[in-house]
């Protein structure tokens, strides 16, 4: 058995969902997709990108999705001056630029946020999930800057999202 997983996004004060997202660039919109050599999708130092509220769906056959549910930035270096805060959660807000967590993302497993699983990413309260679509709760993050950030692009970082099947 082989589930099929997919990055999703949701955005905007009227939660449109994007499935199968092609990059989680963070940026100056609230968007999918974003193309940072745009300078109207650029943050400014100092400033915050707006939130990302972004979640997994799993298709094919399986018997179960989780439990261990983990996710963490598993992959690249951000240069100083710029924090990925995130936090797992099943509620979404309208994303904004406004700072939303204290919390660096976690750049180890041994130390990942929990993801849990459900049958739509605002239901997905459990370790497991046996809906015939699953999907994991959303992680929330965002890119925060200060003085000391570099001009231009940061570079891309990996989200690794780790979960059991059977």
């Amino acid at each position: 058995m082989v589930a099929t997983y997919q990055f999703c996004e949701t955005t905007g004060t009227g939660s449109v969902d994007a499935t199968g997202i092609a990059n989680g660039n963070w940026g100056a919109v609230d968007a999918t997709g974003i193309d940072i050599t745009i300078d109207a999708n650029k943050i400014n130092i100092s400033g915050n990108s707006y939130s990302k509220y972004i979640f997994g769906a799993f298709t094919g056959t399986y018997s179960q999705i989780g439990p261990n549910g983990k996710l963490w930035m598993s992959a690249g270096t951000l240069p100083t001056g710029c924090y990925v805060m995130a936090i797992t959660r099943s509620g979404f807000a309208a994303p904004t630029v406004t700072t939303t967590g204290t919390d660096a993302i976690p750049t180890v497993e041994g130390s990942a946020l929990t993801v849990l699983f459900g049958s739509s990413h605002a239901a997905a309260t459990g370790t497991t999930t046996t809906a015939v679509t699953g999907y994991s709760n959303y992680y929330r993050s965002q890119l925060q800057t200060s003085a000391n950030a570099p001009v231009g692009a940061i570079g891309a970082v990996t989200i690794t999202l780790k979960h059991d099947e059977n």
